[in-house]
């Protein structure tokens, strides 16, 4: 999954960068309000791991785990 897919991804489903770091798992910042890993993976300075392309499917197809 590339950068700008990864963020189009994000967009379609209505997230926030936040909310997409909570749906994945991912680290939010101490107030929940924003994920350095969302923020690199959509700009290009981190590639999205496989893992985190499957679930990103898998929470387009049936929602987020809970």
């Amino acid at each position: 999954m590339s950068p700008p897919e990864f963020r189009e991804w994000r967009l379609r489903l209505g997230l926030t960068q936040a909310q997409a770091a909570r749906a994945l798992g991912l680290a939010t910042t101490s107030d929940g309000t924003s994920s350095d890993a969302v923020r690199h993976y959509e700009n290009g300075r981190r590639s999205v791991p496989q893992t985190v392309a499957i679930l990103c499917q898998y929470i387009e197809r049936y929602g987020p785990l809970a």
